[in-house]
C-alpha cells in the first residue's frame, strides 16, 4: 500500500511538473510576439499591383529584413498590403521603415537625363577593395546581362569625353568620366563608401529593384 501510495505522489509531481513546464513555455511564447514592431506597407500605385509583382515585392522585402539580420521576422501579404513583423526591440525602426520603402531603382543616364540603362541589366552586383593611389578604396563591381553589355557599350561609345550619372532611387552615386568604350560587360562604381554601405548597396542591386513603390501607413510597437 505504502509503495503504491508512493508511486502516486511521484506521478502527480510529474504530472503537475509538466503541466508547470508548459505554462512558463507558454508565456515565454506569448511573450516573444508582445514585442518588436508590426509595420503595414501599402502599394503605392492608382490600382493594385499583379499577384506576380506583390511575390516579388514580398521576396525582396525578404531579403532586405535578412541583410538587416532579422532572421526571424516575418512578411505576408494582404490584398495590395504587405505586413512585416519584427520580434525585435529597434533602436530606430523609422531608419528600418525607410530601409524597406526604397525602390532601389539603379539608373545610368547621360547629361540630358536620357536613362542609358538600369539595374534590370545588371546579372551580378558585389562589393570589393579597389586599390588606388590614395589608398585602399570600398567600390561595387557590375557584371551586366547580354542586352546590359550591349546597351553599356552603346552608352560609353557615345558619351566618350563626357560623364555618365549613377543613381540609387535618384540619389547621385557616381559620375564617371568615360574615357573609351567599355564592352566587356562590367563596370565599377566608387564613391565615398566604406566597407558596409559598400557591401548593403551591392546587395541592394543585386536583389533588383521592387515592381512598385510602397508607403508605410501604420507602424506599431507591439510592446
Amino acid at each position: 500500500m505504502t509503495k503504491k501510495f508512493f508511486m502516486l505522489c511521484i506521478f502527480l509531481f510529474l504530472m503537475m511538473f509538466a503541466t508547470a513546464c508548459g505554462a512558463i513555455l507558454s508565456i515565454l511564447d506569448d511573450a516573444s510576439f508582445d514585442r518588436g514592431y508590426s509595420i503595414l506597407l501599402e502599394a503605392d500605385t492608382a490600382s493594385p499591383p499583379p499577384q506576380t509583382d506583390m511575390y516579388t515585392a514580398v521576396a525582396i522585402l525578404q531579403g532586405r529584413l535578412r541583410l538587416q539580420e532579422f532572421y526571424n521576422a516575418t512578411v505576408t501579404q494582404e490584398s495590395s498590403r504587405i505586413r512585416i513583423n519584427i520580434p525585435y526591440d529597434l533602436e530606430d525602426v523609422y531608419a528600418v521603415v525607410a530601409d524597406l520603402q526604397r525602390v532601389a531603382l539603379l539608373t545610368f543616364e547621360d547629361e540630358m537625363g536620357n536613362v542609358l540603362l538600369t539595374g534590370a541589366h545588371v546579372a551580378r552586383a558585389y562589393a570589393t577593395i579597389q586599390v588606388t593611389t590614395i589608398g585602399n578604396e570600398p567600390v561595387i563591381n557590375l557584371e551586366f546581362t547580354t542586352e546590359g553589355t550591349q546597351l553599356f557599350a552603346e552608352a560609353t561609345r557615345n558619351n566618350i569625353g563626357r560623364p555618365i550619372f549613377i543613381y540609387m532611387d535618384g540619389e547621385l552615386l557616381s559620375s564617371p568620366i568615360v574615357n573609351t568604350v567599355i564592352a566587356d560587360g562590367s563596370a565599377v562604381i566608387s564613391g565615398n563608401f566604406t566597407n558596409n554601405s559598400a557591401f548593403e548597396l551591392a546587395t541592394l542591386i543585386q536583389q533588383g529593384a521592387m515592381p512598385f513603390g510602397v508607403v508605410a501607413i501604420e507602424v506599431e510597437n507591439l510592446g
